[in-house]
């Protein structure tokens, strides 16, 4: 028992100058470990079956800091308890031989701002800046139900390494000067102003609030850069304040035109696995966003409910040129909906539940949370990636034409990137290269951008490139060049980045004129069909 101290067996308080007489000579801690976690799953399973006194036993769980913090040259401790926002200093009058903790500091540290870290605080005592002094970090000792934005709190040592004085610099400690939107990071590209400029809308599952009740919002960061060198500025932390939305937490958007209008209207994936659909009712280049129909319903006047976490895409799956929704859920699947409507009124039709038969969900968990993203890979076909609750990012091809069968799992650690648990994915060619650029999500709230010097997908093999593009960017259009004429039946086709075939022109000679003044700015895929050869470039629309 050193220090002849303990701590209550039902909150964080301390009693100092313990004789410590329930010790034992030979104490073995394995039969009270299992026992407290037996408690421990019989309370999960029903709360009223253990009695108040197994719960106290059950209470578990304290951060411990040895350091010395009076210059005594004998190990005083920091405590942190796993119910609880503060830190308890508790100061060692003995000797180094036999500690006896005198006295105790409950709101350490009590001669400046007192740590107040929801909950579980654990104190690190490191050297931050080289002075040869160790100063005072201190965050959450967990995952959940706690401080997520301003977690990572810094305390300057003013005083000695021998006996520190410790005075606090700021709670967000490498957070201010990242990204970081909480807890959970889902990054979506959405061109926001109809520039040209692919921005990114950074959902969340939400920001720590007191209770339990944390309100989930959307980063908006816009492309301020160029077509081949982009970079982003943060416009706001709370993108049409959706944050008093009444959907919740666990916000993720989906974008697409899908009233036929010219522009991205927008549908929000809810933690109860519904859909809620805003429309795009701006009158310029720049979003607009008013709600149109909570709980959107499919083609037979049925709320579209995933179960939970619903994780939409829009995306263009069977080539109709509507635009389809595909919507990750909790369990690791993803939900197919064709629309069977117009492109200005959609009509949605589940036509897959499990869509490929893929699953994401490890062979150790219940629990998948799948965040699909499709795309058309170089040859015009499509694949897709997928994020997980595990973090592994899932590669999936043998899509096209077999949208009722298997597809082919390519890759279960794709790029071998694991930014840790809950992943989200997104692609697109942000720096104009014609290869897609790789943002990432995951759950402790940042964000990762991988630039891409391969090629997602496989391409045949081209003997030469058999066509150019100029100008691009295009502004009215762009001229195609073939370095032969093309064959009789060849065509030119332009598909948008959802997959939507947006613009079709048969190709005759070896120029090709293709208008592009009625298309929105953004990147489109242009492919030729017909003749001996295919090929496929990027056009940016500007």
């Amino acid at each position: 028992c050193w220090g002849y101290f303990s701590e209550n067996l039902n909150n964080n308080s301390v009693t100092l100058n313990n004789p410590c007489g329930f010790n034992v000579p030979d104490p073995e801690i394995g039969p009270a470990i299992a026992q407290a976690t037996l408690e421990l799953e019989r309370e999960a399973a029903d709360p009223r079956e253990v009695t108040g006194q197994e719960k106290a036993a059950a209470h578990v769980g304290s951060t411990i800091t040895p350091l010395d913090l009076n210059g005594d040259a004998v190990m005083d401790v920091l405590i942190g308890d796993v119910s609880f926002s503060n830190l308890t200093a508790l100061t060692n009058g003995g000797t180094v031989t036999d500690g006896l903790m005198v006295a105790q500091d409950t709101l350490f540290p009590v001669y400046d701002l007192s740590v107040d870290l929801p909950i579980f605080p654990g104190a690190y005592f490191l050297d931050l800046n080289n002075d040869d002094k160790r100063d005072l970090v201190v965050s959450p000792n967990g995952t959940s139900l706690c401080q997520n934005f301003e977690s990572l709190w810094f305390y300057l040592n003013e005083g000695t390494d021998d006996a520190p004085v410790f005075a606090h610099q700021q709670k967000d400690l490498f957070q201010a000067d990242m990204i970081e939107v909480g807890e959970g990071a889902y990054p979506v590209p959405f061109d926001h102003n109809g520039d040209g400029l692919m921005d990114l809308i950074i959902a969340d599952h939400g920001y720590y609030q007191a209770g339990g009740n944390y309100p989930s919002k959307f980063l908006l960061l816009e492309n301020t850069g160029t077509v081949n060198s982009p970079a982003f500025t943060v416009v706001t932390d709370d993108y049409h304040d959706l944050s008093t939305s009444g959907i919740g937490q666990s916000m993720y958007p989906a974008f697409g035109d899908i009233d036929g209008d010219g522009d991205q209207d927008m549908y929000i994936g809810d933690q109860q696995g519904r859909l809620h659909h805003f429309e795009n009712i701006s009158t310029t280049p720049v979003a607009e966003f008013q709600l149109a129909q909570p709980n959107v319903t499919d083609a037979n006047s049925v709320v579209i409910d995933v179960g939970q976490f619903a994780t939409p895409q829009f995306f263009d799956v069977d080539g109709d040129g509507l635009l389809d929704l595909l919507v990750g859920e909790r369990n690791g699947n993803v939900n197919y909906y064709r629309n069977q409507g117009t492109q200005a009124l959609p009509s949605w039709n589940l036509e897959e539940d499990t869509l490929g038969g893929l699953t994401v969900t490890e062979y150790w968990n219940i629990t998948g949370h799948a965040v699909p993203f499709m795309f058309l890979n170089q040859d015009g076909e499509r694949e897709m990636l997928v994020g997980s609750e595990s973090g592994a990012i899932h590669h999936w091809t043998g899509i096209e034409g077999n949208l009722t069968g298997p597809f082919t799992l390519a890759d279960s650690t794709f790029g071998d990137i694991d930014e840790g648990m809950r992943s989200a994915v997104a692609l697109h060619d942000f720096h104009g290269t014609g290869d897609l650029d790789l943002v990432t999500g995951n759950y402790r709230g940042g964000i990762g951008f991988w630039r891409n010097d391969f090629s997602v997908g496989i391409a045949g093999e081209v003997d030469s490139d058999p066509l150019r593009l100029f100008p691009n960017p295009a502004d009215e259009g762009v001229d195609v060049v073939l370095d032969r004429p093309a064959e009789h039946g060849s065509r030119l086709q332009l598909f948008s980045s959802q997959g939507r075939l947006v613009l079709e022109v048969p190709a005759r000679g070896q120029r090709i004129r293709v208008g592009t003044s009625q298309l929105a700015n953004g990147i489109y895929l242009l492919r030729m069909t017909g003749g001996p050869w295919e090929a496929v470039h990027l056009v940016v629309q500007h």
